[in-house]
């Protein structure tokens, strides 16, 4: 098809004006019919992508001079031969697919080959058409399917390939065969297998230049050819094909000023609605029992965002300087002079680094790690073997941070999947150390992250933080938990706090179960009523009792699930060997 209107009336240079005025003699000579005067634009136009003769159904109207005349321009495309052979060689109970996308031309070869097989096959010339009024497309195809079953006539399918990837996902059971051998296709491009025949018009050229014949157009050679037929039987005259023959040449090359108009875009995206799901997400559970899920493009602006911060690692190094001297003295028991030294060390690191505490520009460098602090510590002319000197002499001893700046990555981005932090082995202060700047670094980057989506009153879950053995951290009172328990709901982020006695989530500066909603209680060996009434909301005492005798029975890998509103139901486990 030729696409005569906007925007590619460029591509007719300056002979454009002279074609559109150009006008085809009043009498059509060559099928008879007496007409009013028309423009060749217009003519030409039955070939138009979109015209009203793009799209060919099988209905029967009164046929007009527009329909001769696009029968006459008509060029069969390759694709088109490629089918008719495919149709004379079909034997009984197999099937042809048709495939593409609107307006490729499908309707029109499918109605020509409908009108010389209609007698000998089954068609299906529109896979968008159902049986019944409320039947949807997937499931008219699995009824279309059921109908053609071995020993039937052969079936001849006009589809849009999206369609046929849905029916690949969605069709019934009982057609798997079927959908196994679409799936093949979609993948491998495999266009024959068995009884089932392909034909993709993403397979073909849209536009083939010969270069065999000095990079000439076939196809518009052939329209050029039906243009001169008008010239030999005299059905126009030559001074009005004079602004097509004259130029014939420049046609054939396909050279065109399109690509020169100021700001005329590279590309175009063409979407093709085909129902909610572009907008919405869809959720099915599948007759194998797969939870099939569609994700609209409408959301990749939500799933795929350009953080909005300077950097998530190397910023406001005076808040950095700040964070990690407090909480490596906590960790180690600094004293007030070493944890200003400390301080002091980094900030020399970051100028080291390029980067200037009163200079935003310069907070996106590379940070400096803690072995260049380290090795500033140890470049001072007296380095006093205290504290300071021993936690920092373990830690990059141990490696436990990385080494190296163009490696390092932002902890917010580090916990993507399932991320685990062994610390088995190391000291009590390492191991605090590491959780503590890791959910410091991971509260700050949170807050920089920004706020999830949020529908109705569910709020999306971004990311999941599980601490084991949690007493030895809770014990410590690190201000970055009760950060977390307290303001991560509202950015998405949870928090799992594991320890073997309900005890541990009060110390003497902070009650962590004050911010718990959700409780999963094993088999304790100690359990108070003050507990009770906190986790279960229970003041009768009678209650209480109860609950903490069905604790201390508790069956192996059972346990109690109390969820936000304190709703009590009794949970069976599921052990990491049974994974």
């Amino acid at each position: 098809m030729i696409n005569l209107k906007e925007p590619y009336k460029y591509a007719f240079n300056s002979s454009l004006s002279m074609i559109q005025y150009v006008t085809i003699l009043p009498i059509w000579k060559l099928q008879g019919y007496t007409v009013s005067s028309i423009s060749l634009r217009k003519a030409l136009g039955v070939l138009a992508k979109s015209s009203s003769f793009s799209v060919k159904t099988t209905t029967q109207r009164q046929r007009d001079l527009f329909d001769d005349l696009k029968d006459y321009l008509y060029v069969t495309p390759e694709i088109e031969h490629d089918f008719e052979k495919c149709l004379r060689a079909l034997l009984l109970g197999e099937y042809v697919f048709l495939c593409g996308s609107s307006g490729d031309g499908k309707s029109e070869i499918l109605s020509r080959s409908y009108d010389q097989y209609k007698d000998r096959y089954s068609f299906h010339l529109d896979a968008t058409h159902s049986f019944s009024p409320h039947q949807s497309v997937i499931d008219a195809l699995n009824e279309l399917f059921d109908r053609a079953g071995d020993g039937a006539q052969p079936l001849v399918v006009g589809i849009n390939i999206g369609m046929l990837a849905n029916f690949a996902k969605e069709g019934a059971e009982r057609h798997s065969v079927l959908r196994s051998v679409i799936e093949r296709f979609l993948d491998s491009g495999e266009r024959t297998q068995g009884a089932y025949h392909f034909l993709d018009f993403e397979s073909y050229p849209k536009f083939r230049f010969n270069d065999d014949a000095g990079s000439y157009s076939s196809f518009i050679r052939q329209v050029l050819m039906q243009v001169d037929k008008l010239y030999l039987y005299q059905v126009m005259p030559p001074a009005q094909l004079a602004p097509l023959l004259t130029e014939r040449e420049w046609w054939l090359k396909g050279e065109n000023t399109l690509a020169s108009v100021p700001d005329y875009p590279e590309g175009f995206v063409v979407a093709h609605i085909e129902n909610d799901s572009f907008f919405v997400p869809h959720y099915q559970m599948t007759e194998r029992g797969v939870l099939q899920v569609e994700l609209p493009y409408a959301l990749l602006g939500s799933l795929i965002q350009t953080c909005s911060a300077p950097a998530l690692y190397g910023d406001m190094p005076m808040h950095t300087a700040t964070g990690f001297a407090d909480i490596l003295a906590q960790a180690f028991g600094l004293g007030p002079k070493q944890q200003l030294r400390l301080r002091k060390l980094i900030l020399d690191a970051y100028e080291l680094a390029g980067i200037s505490r009163a200079d935003a520009s310069t907070w996106s460098r590379p940070a400096p790690t803690l072995a260049q602090v380290c090795d500033l510590y140890l470049e001072q002319e007296k380095v006093e073997e205290d504290s300071l000197y021993a936690a920092l002499d373990s830690l990059v001893t141990y490696e436990i941070f990385e080494t190296m700046p163009d490696k390092v990555s932002s902890r917010y981005e580090l916990l993507d999947g399932v991320t685990v932090i062994e610390l088995a082995g190391y000291s009590p202060q390492i191991q605090n150390l590491v959780v503590a700047l890791t959910l410091d670094l991971f509260y700050s980057q949170m807050q920089k992250r920004g706020k999830p989506k949020v529908n109705g009153d569910y709020r999306q879950i971004t990311k999941m933080t599980l601490v084991d053995e949690a007493d030895n951290f809770m014990s410590q009172d690190f201000p970055s938990l009760r950060k977390i328990l307290k303001e991560g709901r509202e950015y998405g982020v949870g928090v799992i706090l594991s320890t073997q006695d309900l005890s541990h989530f009060k110390t003497g500066e902070n009650n962590y179960g004050s911010y718990i909603l959700t409780w999963v209680v094993h088999r304790v060996v100690e359990i108070k009523n003050a507990d009770i009434k906190a986790i279960f909301n229970k003041d009768d005492k009678t209650e209480q009792e109860q609950l903490m005798e069905t604790i201390h029975k508790l069956d192996k890998y059972f346990s109690l699930y109390i969820d936000g509103d304190k709703k009590v139901s009794m949970m069976r486990d599921r052990t990491f060997w049974e994974l």
